[in-house]
C-alpha cells in the first residue's frame, strides 16, 4: 500500500516486477502476464480478469483459480457433460477441443427461482466458512480437463500432475 501511495504522489511511471498476482492486480494500472519469457497479455487488472486471452492467463489471474471444463459444440451450444451453454457467434464457428472457464464466484446455491437448465447438481464435499465468504468444494461427474497450459498451472501450484488427464 505504501508503494501504491508513493506511486500516486510522485505521478511517475513505475515498473514493478512480482510473481504475486494479487500484488500485480492491486498495484498495477496495467499488468503484463509473462510465461516462460513470452508475453501472454497486457491489460488493466479488471480486463485481465474478465477477458483473458488464453487458458494460462485465465488460470493464473484470480483466486481461487478458475475451473476448466472440456466439451464440444452440439447444435450451436457448448455441451460439457453436465449441461449445455449458449455461445456467441465466434465460438459457434470454432473447431477442435473447447474448454469453458468458470470462475468459482459464478457458482451459487440455487433456489427454486433458477431455471432447471441453469442448475448443476453436485454433492458438497467441504464448506470453508471464511466470514464474509464461504468456499464450497464439490466434484462433478466429468473427466478432468488437462491441457498443457492447465498442467503447467497446476504444477506451478505444487500439484503432482503426473497421474491426471491424458499426456498430450
Amino acid at each position: 500500500s505504501e508503494l501504491g501511495l508513493l506511486h500516486a504522489r510522485l505521478k511517475t511511471t513505475t515498473l514493478y516486477v512480482t510473481h504475486d498476482q494479487v500484488e500485480a492486480m492491486t498495484m498495477g494500472d496495467r499488468v503484463a502476464v509473462i510465461r516462460k519469457g513470452q508475453l501472454q497479455q497486457v491489460d488493466g487488472p479488471q480486463a485481465l480478469y474478465e477477458s483473458p486471452h488464453n487458458l494460462f492467463v485465465a488460470g493464473f489471474i484470480g483466486s481461487p483459480a478458475m475451473n476448466f471444463i472440456g466439451g464440444h459444440l452440439v447444435d450451436g451450444r457448448f455441451d460439457f457433460g453436465i449441461g449445455t451453454l449458449s455461445v456467441n457467434r465466434e465460438v459457434k464457428s470454432a473447431t477442435g477441443r473447447l474448454v469453458a472457464g468458470i470462475r468459482p464466484e459464478s457458482f451459487f446455491v440455487a433456489d427454486s427461482d433458477v431455471p432447471d437448465d441453469q442448475v448443476v447438481e453436485a454433492r458438497v464435499d467441504l464448506v470453508e466458512q471464511l466470514g464474509s465468504d464461504a468456499y464450497i468444494h464439490f466434484e462433478l461427474d466429468v473427466p478432468p480437463t488437462i491441457t498443457p497450459d492447465i498442467r503447467e498451472l497446476l504444477a506451478d501450484q505444487g500439484e503432482d500432475t503426473s497421474s491426471i488427464g491424458d499426456k498430450t
